[in-house]
């Protein structure tokens, strides 16, 4: 189980492709070794692997070395998040290692901190919300909301998140988080809502 994973001893590859960035590095005995990060909103599946490989080359690490791969889980972006989560476990199944899945909000929390709502736009007018405590937990389950009312925090949160202007949390904050056992997931996507293209309720019919 995720819980259970040590990962401040040996090499743990990181990956985040759930916002507007294609990240990847490589902590060894808690510590970072390399953290590469471009930023983009689409393109994720051909910049990741070639970033992943850099990252680990810097690092002195190779591929069967890993001991553990922890990635960001969403919400977030469909389509990175599938080739991050993708990636992930390809990755893990290949080194023979466990793969943490960590929330993306909890990782923005570790990054700059609480007590914080991380507002996470989504581009359609709306925003996932999650905030968090002064540790750092959450103090509620992510919602989707309507920008203005995401913008409308509590007292005493101030915002954080990609409507700061930054386009992603920082790697140690990814790794950070995946230290904690609540913001531990599952290494599987969590979007929160469906899909904008769904399939055809009838299929179309060959002539």
């Amino acid at each position: 189980m995720p819980e259970q994973v040590e990962l401040s001893r040996g090499a743990v590859a990181v990956i985040d492709t759930a916002g507007r960035a294609c990240q990847a590095g490589v902590f060894v005995d808690g510590a970072p070794r390399a953290a590469l990060r471009v930023e983009m909103v689409h393109g994720q599946a051909e910049a990741l692997i070639p970033l992943l490989q850099q990252a680990l080359a810097e690092a002195g690490v190779a591929f069967a070395d890993l001991a553990a791969v922890v990635a960001t889980v969403g919400p977030g972006s469909f389509t990175g998040l599938r080739v991050g989560l993708a990636a992930a476990q390809g990755l893990g199944l290949a080194a023979d290692c466990p793969v943490v899945g960590v929330s993306s909000p909890a990782a923005w929390a570790m990054t700059l901190g609480g007590p914080l709502r991380v507002i996470l736009d989504t581009r359609r007018g709306d925003a996932f919300v999650q905030d968090f405590s002064a540790d750092g937990l959450p103090l509620a389950e992510a919602a989707v909301m309507p920008l203005a009312e995401a913008r409308a925090a509590p007292e005493g949160l101030r915002l954080g998140g990609d409507i700061g202007g930054d386009a992603a949390p920082s790697l140690s904050g990814v790794f950070a988080a995946a230290g904690v056992a609540a913001h531990r997931r599952p290494p599987l996507p969590a979007y929160l809502r469906a899909a904008d293209a769904v399939p055809l309720a009838t299929p179309p019919r060959c002539t």
